[in-house]
Parts: C-alpha cells; structure tokens; sequence
C-alpha cells in the first residue's frame, strides 16, 4: 500500500490545492481511499462533507460517491453506504470502480440484512468482470448467502 503517511499529507495539500478548481473531486476521492485504507474512514467524510456531489452525473462524481460510499461502510453507516453506492453505481462509473461498488454494496446490503439484495449486487460484480480480491470478495460473499444443508457449518 505505501507510504500511507506520506501519501495522506500529499493528498491534504492536494485538496487545499484544488478547492474550486477541476481536480477537486479527484483529490477528495484520492484522500477519501486513503484515509478509510488507514481506518479514518470518519475523518474523510468529515472532509468531503459539503463536496459531496448531490448526483453521480458525471463520471468523477460517481468515483467519488463510490469511495464516499466505501467510507460509510467502514464507519459502521451500511444503510446509508448502500444508498450512496447504488447512486453511485447508477451513474456513468468506469468498469473497475463499478465493480468496487458492486462488491461494496453487496457487503452493505449483507449487513442490512437484504440477503437477496446482497447476492445480487456479488453476482452483478462478478458478471462485470471482477477480478483478484473483488473476485474473491463477491465469491465469498455469494458463499455466505447460500442457506446450510442439515447439519452443515461454515
């Protein structure tokens, strides 16, 4: 992962840098994935708080509300997680980011208890080509959801 210090002071810089001006959201989402990898996922809604885009209309918003949604789930909020990344997914994310969300959503809904939502949104990622961990992640995910045969555990 680096230099997740280093990377975090460069990228604070970055945001103070850019407010206002087209890189914003690019350095807010840059921030936003480092700070909840370090586990300050409160933290960095804290700072995307008034940027946080109102639509995914554009496709750095949708990465944004994507990270942003990640965040929520690292911070305990999976309903609200769950509702930032369908937005997010709804609109024009690129395939990768699509299938963070995917997979993200699907591990929201889990904890929401929407065992159905949960094994859609894994199976979504997979069919959009989820590879590596988001692979292994959706795969396990769909794993979990699958009822226990008599005498089975996990």
């Amino acid at each position: 992962m680096g230099n997740l210090d280093a990377a975090e002071t460069a990228l604070r810089r970055a945001v103070q840098l850019a407010r206002g001006r087209p890189l914003e959201l690019a350095a807010l989402n840059e921030l936003t994935l480092a700070l909840t990898a370090r586990g300050d996922a409160h933290e960095a809604l804290a700072i995307v708080g008034a940027s946080r885009p109102s639509a995914a209309d554009t496709a750095e918003r949708a990465i944004l509300l994507k990270s942003i949604g990640l965040a929520e789930l690292a911070d305990a909020s999976a309903a609200t997680a769950a509702a930032t990344l369908r937005a997010a997914i709804a609109g024009p994310l690129p395939a990768e980011p699509r299938v963070d969300a995917l997979v993200g959503l699907g591990r929201a809904l889990e904890e929401t208890g929407d065992r159905d939502g949960a094994v859609a949104a894994f199976a979504e990622a997979i069919a959009s080509g989820a590879t590596g961990p988001a692979q292994s992640e959706a795969l396990e995910g769909l794993a979990r959801a699958q009822p226990l045969a008599p005498g089975e555990s996990r």
